[in-house]
C-alpha cells in the first residue's frame, strides 16, 4: 500500500471521463502523485493517467458510492469529486492526515434538519462531500460504516439520496475521528457565492464558467468574494483598482443578462437525479 495519493469514484462511462479532465488538471500540478479511479471492473481502462484501477464493491446508486474512496490503496487519500478542476497544489492536505484523520470543507446550502433526530446540534456544520481527506485506521474505517448505515436509515425514513446529511451524522457519531474543517480554496463551489482569502486550489463546478473564474480567481489574492456569474469581487482598495473592478462587473452583467445561458450548466455525462445510476 502507498503511503498517499488521490482517488476517484465513478460507476458510469460518463462520469470517468469527467475525472478524466480533473485528473489532468491535477497532473499539471502535481504530475507525480498516485491516482486511484474506483468503479466496476467491465469500465477499467487502458488508460495512463491513472495509477491504479480499483473494483467498486457496493451495489448502492448515487453519490453514496463515493465511500468507497475507502478501496484507494493508500494511507493517506484524498477524494475528488469527478466535476473538480484542480488549480494549485494539494500537498499541505496530506501534511494534515499527520495530525488529523479526516479533513473536508462545509457544505454552504445545508440541511441541519436531517440531523436533528439522529442527535446532532444544529450548529455542527453539515460537510460537502466534493472534496475530502482521510487518513485510514480502525477509527476511520468505523466512521465509513457509520457513514454507510446512516444513509441507508435516512433514505429508508425520507428518501434522501444526498450523501451529505449522513455524512454529517457519521462524523458527529465518530468521536474518536479527529477532523478538521478546511477553507473554501480546497472546495470553491461557485455556484455558492462564496468567500475566500488564499489561492484558491479547486474549483467545484461543472459550469462552462469554471474557465473563466481559473483564470481570474487567484490574478490577486486576500480576502474577496466569489460571485456566480461575476468572479472574484474585492473590497475596496482605492479608485483605480476599484474602478477597474466596477468596468469588469458591469461588463460581466451585461454579458450575463443578453446570453443568460452563460451561467447555465450544461454538457453533464450523467445527471444522478434525473437519469438515475447505474
Amino acid at each position: 500500500m502507498g503511503e498517499y495519493g488521490f482517488c476517484y469514484v465513478a460507476n458510469t462511462d460518463g462520469y470517468i471521463d469527467e475525472a478524466m479532465h480533473s485528473i489532468a488538471s491535477l497532473r499539471l500540478h502535481m504530475p507525480d502523485v498516485p491516482v486511484a479511479l474506483v468503479t466496476h471492473p467491465q469500465r477499467f481502462r487502458d488508460d495512463l493517467a491513472v495509477t491504479d484501477w480499483v473494483e467498486l464493491k457496493q451495489a448502492r446508486k448515487g453519490p453514496i458510492v463515493k465511500t468507497d474512496a475507502r478501496l484507494a490503496p493508500y494511507e493517506r487519500v484524498i477524494f475528488l469529486d469527478a466535476d473538480t478542476l484542480i488549480i494549485g497544489d494539494l500537498t499541505s492536505l496530506f501534511d494534515l492526515l499527520e495530525r488529523f484523520d479526516f479533513a473536508c470543507v462545509s457544505e454552504p446550502n445545508a440541511h441541519p434538519e436531517y440531523g436533528i433526530d439522529r442527535g446532532v446540534p444544529v450548529a455542527f456544520p453539515e460537510p460537502n462531500s466534493g472534496v475530502f481527506a482521510f487518513r485510514k485506521s480502525k477509527d476511520t474505517a468505523a466512521f465509513f460504516e457509520t457513514w454507510l448505515a446512516e444513509y441507508d436509515a435516512l433514505h429508508k425514513a425520507l428518501g434522501v439520496s444526498n450523501d451529505q446529511p449522513s455524512l454529517r451524522t457519521a462524523l458527529w457519531k465518530s468521536d474518536s475521528i479527529r477532523q478538521v474543517t478546511l477553507g473554501r480554496e480546497y472546495n470553491l463551489i461557485t455556484h455558492a457565492n462564496c468567500s475566500v482569502s488564499g489561492p484558491v486550489a479547486v474549483i467545484h463546478d461543472r459550469s462552462p464558467e469554471r474557465n473563466r473564474l481559473a483564470a481570474t480567481v487567484n490574478r490577486d489574492l486576500g480576502p474577496r468574494a466569489i460571485v456566480s456569474g461575476y468572479g472574484p469581487v474585492y473590497g475596496f482598495a482605492g479608485r483605480r483598482p476599484w474602478l477597474r473592478q466596477h468596468i469588469r462587473l458591469s461588463w460581466n452583467f451585461l454579458r450575463i443578462l443578453f446570453r443568460p445561458d452563460n451561467l447555465r450548466q450544461r454538457g453533464f455525462p450523467v445527471i444522478w437525479w434525473r437519469d438515475g445510476i447505474d
